[in-house]
């Protein structure tokens, strides 16, 4: 064959190559063929029929419709009220990628029963349960087992939701339980708190909420935008605007006489003394005016209430700013809270006092047990590690998935996640009257799972019950009536043994180390289909984006779009750096998830930190 039929040959093939169906045909054929691997998921066959159910994700409980094939809940659906976009996507939650399906002992594949035979040689240097969503029937039942376990704690882990409402709890006579009532409130200042993005309910924040909302926050968050009123301060004065703001409330005088009345306030005198118009403004960076007109809003607006919670994955605010948060909520007569009636409790269960984890002491706990049901629970490692004894602990983390607590528990073992167990929400933060949430079992849950409060009780050799002691507590609650609680009466404007000048200091420090503000969606990590929210319709920002002002960047000599680490002395986590022109000029916003928490130290305050923080590049 000569040259020329070689080049005719290959000239026919191209040309017919073009026009014959073969390419296509393959094509098509691998499209068909790439979606039905063995280990792909399948569309289920069978009868199509709806479920009403609550959403157990958060503590909303937000009520809906679970649509189900062949008994696989194939979509949820609101059911008469507005959801969150992770309530759509909740029913893949036992399809995580990261879902823990089977028990492992330092990463080698185990046995339960092999988990409970550690679990109950160690348990005898003390034994504690870390509760990383309290509230539940679940919670309830950890305290019935433990009561049956000599020195057993349950722990339940602090939580940023409610903080401003336990602080007013220590101004009330009496010892009762609190709720922010966003019903009654005409006027709401939120002070570095995603009011409107997870914090209440969906059903209590939409459009027509019912009142006017004032942000004060360090970055642009969501709840920011969808805000009345925007105050854009500096991070870490939070406790300087509210102090200074109670300054100004005090010069109306029939506030003063009612304040004079109280205890605490020669202390609350004393914390505002420093707190000048000119020195808060300086501190905040809000004017002078701005300040005024915030206290005129919450004056003439009332019923007004104040939040400074903080965030749940950035961090509560600081002691201090929830105190200062308490006193500015009873200056303003406080009418928008309200007392939280105890959700029913069948008699004959007996529980333990709850222990708050800085009441544990050091090197105390030979056998911790942490209960993780859910996605988006954090809390510092740097909390619990002193806790534990210094040789022989054990850590065994009864969680969902394979990465909270994977590099620090000595057992994983897997727990039923939402729809594949009956399960409660926690109650709400924002309102008083509570209701048990359940969601329904719909889906069989791995082999080898096990509820939490299942695990204890057969730790404690009692019977795993718990959703028929669930079934007990929802039937119970269906039949008792409970009495209208009486509004709180509020006795201090600071708790007992409150300092005033260490209350002032505490506004007057500066931020140590780079201006962070830390935020997250507590939900991000419930489904990957969420990473729609930031990848495609950038929506949100992704977990683990530092976003800045183009110039802020340069000024600290970092690159946009580029990838890094963010180093303290507990830890490091993978960041992205984004340029946002829209953000304030000197601010670092960072897009916290979990592995925030893992990476900070708990202070004294409450507050999480970073301590000597540094971002290297990748």
């Amino acid at each position: 064959m000569i040259r020329r039929e070689l080049i005719k040959f290959a000239g026919g093939a191209a040309t017919g190559l073009a026009f014959t169906p073969l390419p296509w045909r393959l094509l098509g054929d691998s499209a068909i063929w790439t979606q039905n691997w063995s280990w792909m998921p399948r569309t289920p066959r069978g009868e199509v029929g709806e479920k009403e159910a609550n959403c157990t994700l958060c503590p909303a409980g937000c009520a809906v419709k679970v649509r189900t094939c062949g008994g696989t809940p194939i979509g949820v659906w609101p059911r008469g009220e507005a959801m969150c976009p992770a309530g759509f996507a909740g029913h893949t939650l036992p399809w995580h990628p990261l879902r823990l399906r089977q028990c492992l002992n330092r990463g080698r594949v185990s046995s339960l029963e092999e988990a409970l035979e550690a679990s109950r040689a160690a348990a005898e240097g003390g034994l504690a349960v870390l509760d990383m969503l309290p509230g539940r029937t679940a919670s309830l039942l950890h305290r019935v087992h433990l009561s049956g376990i000599a020195n057993a704690r349950y722990i339940p882990a602090p939580q940023a939701e409610g903080g401003t409402a336990r602080a007013m709890a220590r101004l009330a006579a009496g010892s009762v339980q609190l709720s922010a009532e966003l019903g009654r409130a005409k006027t709401v200042l939120s002070v570095s708190t995603p009011l409107l993005d997870g914090w209440a309910a969906p059903r209590r924040t939409a459009a027509n909420r019912g009142f006017t909302l004032w942000q004060a926050e360090s970055w642009r968050s969501r709840t920011m935008d969808l805000a009345d009123s925007r105050l854009l301060i500096r991070p870490g004065s939070e406790t300087a605007l509210l102090l200074g703001l109670a300054r100004q409330l005090l010069q109306t005088a029939g506030v003063e006489r009612r304040a004079r009345l109280l205890q605490g306030f020669d202390q609350l005198q004393a914390a505002i003394a420093h707190a000048a118009p000119a020195a808060a403004a300086e501190r905040t960076g809000l004017s002078e005016d701005r300040i005024a007109a915030l206290a005129d809003a919450l004056l003439r607006g009332q019923p007004s209430l104040v939040i400074a919670d903080g965030d749940p994955l950035g961090g509560p605010l600081p002691e201090d700013a929830r105190l200062a948060a308490a006193a500015v909520n009873v200056l303003l007569g406080a009418e928008a809270f309200s007392t939280r009636r105890e959700p029913p409790v069948p008699k004959p269960w007996r529980c333990i006092e709850c222990t708050r984890l800085e009441q544990v002491d050091n090197h105390s706990i030979g056998l911790l047990i942490i209960d993780e049901p859910a996605p988006g629970l954090a809390l510092p490692w740097a909390a619990i590690a002193p806790k534990l004894k210094p040789e022989g602990a054990l850590v065994v983390a009864l969680t969902w998935n394979r990465a909270s607590y994977a590099r620090r528990a000595d057992w994983l073992v897997p727990v039923p996640v939402y729809l594949e167990s009956a399960a409660d929400a926690p109650p709400p933060p924002d309102t008083g009257s509570w209701r048990i949430a359940v969601s329904p079992a719909v889906l069989n849950p791995p082999e080898g799972a096990i509820a939490a409060a299942d695990f204890v009780a057969r730790l404690a050799g009692a019977e795993p019950d718990s959703a028929a002691r669930l079934e007990e507590r929802q039937k119970l609650a269906g039949e008792e009536e409970l009495e209208a609680a009486p509004a709180p009466a509020f006795t201090r404007i600071l708790p007992a043994g409150t300092d005033g000048a260490q209350l002032a200091a505490a506004a007057a420090a500066n931020l140590e180390g780079p201006p962070v503000a830390a935020h997250g969606w507590r939900q991000a990590s419930v489904s990957p289909l969420l990473g729609k929210l930031w990848q495609e319709w950038d929506l949100r920002p992704a977990p683990g984006a530092v976003t800045s002002h183009p110039e802020t960047l340069r000024g600290l000599g970092w690159h946009a779009d580029s990838g890094a680490r963010l180093e303290s002395e507990a830890g490091q986590m993978q960041v992205l750096l984004e340029a946002d022109p829209t953000a304030p000029s000197g601010i670092i916003a960072l897009s916290a998830g979990p592995a925030y928490a893992q990476i900070c130290e708990a202070a004294p305050n409450g507050a999480w930190r970073l301590k000597n923080p540094k971002v290297v590049r990748s």
